[in-house]
C-alpha cells in the first residue's frame, strides 16, 4: 500500500537540484525553453515557487512511500484557488525509476483526494506535459479532465 509523509529537510536538499533538472528537461523538451536558458529559468522558477523551501506557507511536499515504508518518490502540491474555491494543485509528482509501474502514483494521488477534505479542498488540479503519454493515460484514468489543450506545430526552417 502506497502512503504519504511530509518529506523530510535531508530529502527535501537531495530532491530539489533533481527536480530542477528535470523540469528544465520537459520544458525543453515541450519546445517552450531553450536548452541554454532551461536550466537557470528552472532554478529561478523553483525558487520563486518554494522560497522558504519546505516551510513555505500552503506548499506541502510529500515522499511516497511503499508498504515497507520505503520512499519511492515525491509529491509536491499545494492550495490554489480556481473558480473561488481552494484546490489542490500537484506540481510534482514522481516515482523513482526502480519502483515505477507498481501503482505509487496511482497510490500518491488517490492519498491525496481523500486529504483533500481535511484540507478543505474541493477538487486536484495539475499540469502534464503534451510528450508525457504515461502521465496523461494515468490522470485520465483518475478522472482528470482536460480544462485547456495548447498545440503546436513546426513549419519552416525547424523541419
Amino acid at each position: 500500500m502506497t502512503a504519504l509523509r511530509p518529506l523530510s529537510a535531508a530529502e527535501f536538499e537531495a530532491w530539489l537540484p533533481q527536480a530542477i533538472e528535470a523540469y528544465a528537461r520537459d520544458k525543453t523538451a515541450a519546445g517552450q525553453w531553450t536548452p541554454d536558458e532551461a536550466l537557470a529559468r528552472s532554478r529561478e522558477d523553483h525558487a520563486r515557487l518554494l522560497p522558504q523551501g519546505l516551510a513555505t506557507a500552503d506548499h506541502h511536499l510529500c515522499a511516497i512511500v511503499n508498504s515497507t515504508g520505503t520512499a519511492v518518490g515525491v509529491l509536491w502540491f499545494a492550495r490554489q484557488r480556481l473558480h473561488g474555491l481552494d484546490i489542490a494543485y500537484v506540481y510534482h509528482l514522481e516515482v523513482d525509476p526502480p519502483h515505477r509501474r507498481q501503482g505509487h502514483a496511482t497510490g500518491a494521488l488517490r492519498g491525496l483526494e481523500q486529504a483533500c477534505a481535511s484540507f478543505g479542498f474541493h477538487g486536484m488540479a495539475l499540469h502534464v506535459f503534451g510528450h508525457n503519454g504515461g502521465a496523461r493515460q494515468l490522470y485520465a484514468r483518475l478522472g482528470f479532465e482536460p480544462t485547456n489543450i495548447s498545440l503546436f506545430k513546426r513549419v519552416g526552417a525547424g523541419d
